[in-house]
């Protein structure tokens, strides 16, 4: 909380960093050449902009799947 001042922003500026720090975590603890063989890519997707809250969470789904729970 001190170190990203969580007290004083708002609600939509936590939610959107623990969402991206939840699909990071999961890319980046990975090897992701599987996953990408078998499900291909949305970065071409994200790349265009414009995207939602409701995307980024999707994606964040998408990735916790495909890289952590799917593997098991």
């Amino acid at each position: 909380m001190k170190e990203y001042s969580f007290a004083e922003s708002d609600e939509i500026q936590a939610c959107l960093f623990v969402a991206e720090l939840c699909m990071y975590l999961a890319i980046l603890g990975t090897s992701s050449e599987e996953s990408e063989h078998e499900y291909g890519s949305l970065d071409d997707y994200f790349a265009s902009g414009g995207c939602t809250m409701e995307d980024l969470f999707l994606r964040v789904l998408f990735e916790v799947y495909v890289r952590l729970l799917r593997s098991r």
